[in-house]
């Protein structure tokens, strides 16, 4: 009995251990709403909420169309595009700003790792000229 309790813990501890670092899928799409869940039937409207919802590990999927924003991230996350990176096209919405900043602590305890694919970057004359698409 004993041997079987001793087991019975143990997968608990692991069936725990694996909800608690469950890693969420959030989903982007220029149909969406920021009241809405996140999820691919109710998506969010911009990429920034969806940063702010998400943890670290987390991905968020952008569908295509044109995004303006400017987004910062301080988490580790994976964020792609869904489909051609010349559907899913992120236009900056301030010239002065990058359209991703991605920062952690200033001591560097807090160092994130951010992946970003598939999107075409470009400022309002359809054309990349600032080399500021993405500040680290």
């Amino acid at each position: 009995m004993y041997f079987i309790m001793k087991k019975f813990l143990l997968l608990l501890l692991v069936v725990a251990s694996y909800t608690m670092n469950a890693q969420s899928t959030f989903y982007v799409a220029t149909t969406g709403s920021n009241s809405n869940s996140g999820t691919s039937s109710s998506p969010f409207l911009t990429i920034q909420k969806a940063v702010d919802v998400a943890s670290n590990g987390d991905t968020i999927l952008v569908n295509p169309g044109t995004y303006s924003s400017n987004v910062s991230v301080n988490k580790s996350l994976n964020i792609f595009a869904t489909g051609n990176y010349l559907d899913t096209i992120l236009e900056f919405s301030n010239a002065n700003s990058p359209i991703f900043t991605i920062f952690g602590n200033s001591d560097n305890n807090n160092l994130v790792n951010v992946t970003i694919k598939g999107f075409k970057f470009i400022n309002s004359n359809n054309q990349l000229n600032d080399p500021l698409a993405i500040r680290i």
